[in-house]
């Protein structure tokens, strides 16, 4: 993390997002990327607004070099826009973004008009973000930004202290999150030079006991070849082996 700075991750990926949308395969648009990241990734997303041909052609070109590994990020935000519209359509009213980056759906996603949202990140990275988001348009009813260390600050006594109503339904969303968090003693050589280095990852198994042991339930636990069958009708020759799993916890049960 760059102190006073957006994490380089949290950019790359709302520019990967941006780009991605433009492509052929458009399922997962992000019109707003651009708005939230630095001048020069700007610059590069706004040019590709306006030449659609060849922001064709590009995506076209990194989903082919990358075997299939280009569509990951926008089949993973695909996802969880469809998770998020499936739960607030049942009545719930409160969503928490943890570790939201630069996460447009504040800005993009409709689903959320009924919802009070709390963007949960690093104080570097939300200092950014709330420069840039006034001049966006806002889609839920409520924005709260709260700044949390993961490593070091609790997390709870924070987003309570933002408003939020423990007793009220609400979904979270963790997108890329956990493989940041200490675990294990590896780190991805990449990562580490950035300073973000890829810390965890859990098998199947270990996250559904993990799970079972603060009291929620897996529905669903899913990633790249189940995503690339539902939006784009073909599996990825290369899969990510990232998942989104999905949980409720036991007591909210009927």
């Amino acid at each position: 993390m760059r102190k006073g700075k957006t994490s380089l991750t949290a950019e790359f990926v709302s520019a990967w997002r941006g780009l991605a949308g433009l492509g052929t395969h458009a399922f997962a648009p992000d019109p707003i990327a651009k708005e939230l990241v630095s001048a020069p990734v700007r610059v590069l997303l706004e040019t590709a607004e306006k030449s659609p041909r060849a922001a064709r052609a590009l995506n076209a070109v990194l989903d082919s070099v990358s075997l299939g590994v280009w569509r990951h990020l926008p089949l993973r935000t695909r996802a969880i826009d469809d998770a998020i519209a499936r739960e607030v359509s049942t009545g719930t009213r409160q969503v928490v973004l943890l570790g939201a980056g630069l996460d447009a759906r504040a800005h993009r996603l409709r689903a959320l008009a009924e919802s009070t949202l709390f963007e949960i990140d690093h104080p570097s990275t939300q200092v950014i973000k709330m420069q840039n988001a006034p001049k966006l348009p806002q889609i839920p009813r409520q924005i709260h930004y709260v700044a949390v260390d993961f490593e070091k600050d609790d997390v709870a006594d924070a987003l309570l202290g933002a408003g939020f109503d423990s007793k009220a339904p609400a979904v979270f969303i963790w997108e890329g999150v956990t493989m940041y968090l200490p675990r294990t003693r590896f780190a991805r050589p990449f990562f580490s030079v950035i300073g973000e280095p890829l810390r965890s990852s859990f098998s199947k198994d270990e996250m559904r006991e993990l799970f079972a042991a603060h009291g929620f339930e897996i529905e669903a636990d899913d990633g790249d070849q189940e995503w690339g069958e539902r939006y784009v009708g073909e599996k990825p020759i290369f899969d990510m082996s990232e998942r989104l799993v999905a949980a409720r916890r036991l007591s909210d049960q009927k």
